[in-house]
């Protein structure tokens, strides 16, 4: 007989080997997530894919490329996102796609290496003009002519276009260069003078563009008409002070390309505004609001090609589009045929284009074309008909003179009578100068 205490032993021996699979799987089961839990999402979604906001937006999340900046890593410390929670601000919530391209690099500022020069022309289209009496006479150009510009001074020829009139010369002195705080603003019909006391609105002095460099309130005056003062006292207020408000880009034209130029934005006592060129050699007024309006100052000479070309316009590109268009529409417009300020001379820049022009109408000996030009607002409707009508008629000159026949070319001009955008703006009176070519 086996003894008790063996029997109860291999009893409990039994037991305890029958019950170890129950015992393992209940050590297991703590660690099995219920089949209705969701795992945490990821922080970063796979490249490519949306990413949920509260707000519903799902933003795009490219994949890196060699053209994006590599994405920041996750701080150690930042937790990943609950489902259906914002995207941290620590890491963008986007990035550059690959197929994106590059932003262009910034175009050259020409601001420091604009100087005045002789021969320049300095054509400022002028709004709400007045004349010495302060009564308002219109729109207009006002048009300087450098004669020089050296160690005694500078001097220009003047003139203006209609409905003001007027013509002379200007001269100031390498003392008011240096030191003046007045400018003048009016032209006195055949005045040639040397206005001692004052520059002008080529240029305002050195005195007055350092103390806006270093963020003084300078003394400032502009002349006025034949008076306006009324038992001494201002009529209404003029100008006393300037101060610099910030430094902003203004745009003018080099040679009709529109560029973008680093100015002074100052403002005077009486809330007249002036943007000033950044440039100690040459601070011209390249915009002003008061007592008149003028923006978008246009430069003009053969030497300023060497800093914009690359902003030309491709002659055979344009030339292309303009066949294009007159083949799918009948009509095609251009604002690349130049020509020289309150001239129909067609500059040279242009003729490549009317060349290539001349090889299309001589591959279609039976088309006929109408060539219009029209103009803005700026000078008075007698001026700018007979203004557009001569542009109309060098350019079919132009294309006579290269072998089209006279009788298939139709020149008209319409002045500022058909305007494509608003004249009150001087982007809108640069769209409004331009040449349209009509099949006939």
């Amino acid at each position: 007989m086996f003894p008790f205490g063996f029997i109860a032993l291999a009893a409990l021996y039994i037991l305890l080997v029958l019950s170890l699979p129950t015992l393992a799987q209940s050590f297991r089961a703590p660690v099995q997530t219920p089949a209705t839990t969701q795992p945490a999402p990821q922080y970063a979604p796979t490249p490519g894919q949306p990413v949920q906001s509260n707000a519903g937006v799902q933003p795009s999340i490219p994949a890196p490329s060699t053209d994006t900046q590599p994405s920041q890593t996750l701080p150690a410390q930042t937790q990943p996102a609950a489902q259906g929670a914002s995207i941290p601000t620590a890491v963008p919530a986007k990035q550059p796609a690959k197929s994106i391209p590059r932003t262009p690099a910034a175009k050259r500022d020409l601001t420091d290496k604009l100087t005045m020069f002789k021969d320049l022309r300095v054509v400022f289209p002028i709004v709400q003009g007045v004349d010495t009496r302060w009564q308002r006479i219109g729109d207009y150009a006002f048009v300087a002519d450098v004669e020089f510009n050296d160690a005694s001074g500078y001097s220009f020829r003047w003139h203006m276009t209609p409905p003001a009139k007027g013509e002379g010369s200007r001269a100031t002195e390498m003392n008011d260069v240096k030191t003046s705080r007045r400018v003048s603003l009016f032209y006195p019909e055949h005045q040639n003078c040397t206005l001692v006391g004052y520059t002008n609105i080529l240029r305002v002095s050195d005195a007055v563009f350092n103390s806006l460099k270093r963020g003084e309130i300078s003394d400032f005056e502009l002349d006025g008409p034949d008076t306006p003062l009324k038992y001494n006292r201002e009529i209404f207020p003029l100008a006393h002070t300037i101060r610099a408000l910030n430094v902003e880009p203004a745009d003018l034209f080099i040679n009709d390309h529109l560029v973008s130029v680093r100015t002074i934005h100052a403002q005077t006592d009486n809330n007249w505004q002036y943007w000033i060129l950044d440039n100690p050699r040459f601070p011209l007024m390249v915009r002003g609001q008061g007592p008149f309006l003028w923006n978008l100052v246009q430069l003009r000479h053969p030497k300023l090609e060497g800093l914009i070309k690359d902003e030309s316009v491709d002659p055979n590109a344009e030339a292309r589009r303009i066949i294009k268009s007159l083949e799918d529409t009948g009509e095609a417009t251009t604002r690349a045929i130049l020509f020289d300020f309150d001239k129909s001379n067609i500059r040279a820049v242009s003729k490549p284009i009317l060349n290539k022009l001349a090889v299309y109408l001589e591959q279609h000996p039976k088309l006929r074309l109408g060539v219009e030009g029209h103009t803005d607002i700026i000078g008075g409707m007698d001026y700018n008909m007979k203004l557009s009508q001569r542009r109309a008629n060098s350019v079919k000159s132009y294309l006579v003179n290269i072998g089209i026949a006279s009788g298939r070319l139709k020149p008209t001009g319409f002045g500022y009578t058909k305007p494509v955008a608003d004249n009150s703006t001087a982007m809108g009176r640069q769209l409004n100068r331009r040449v349209v070519f009509r099949k006939l």
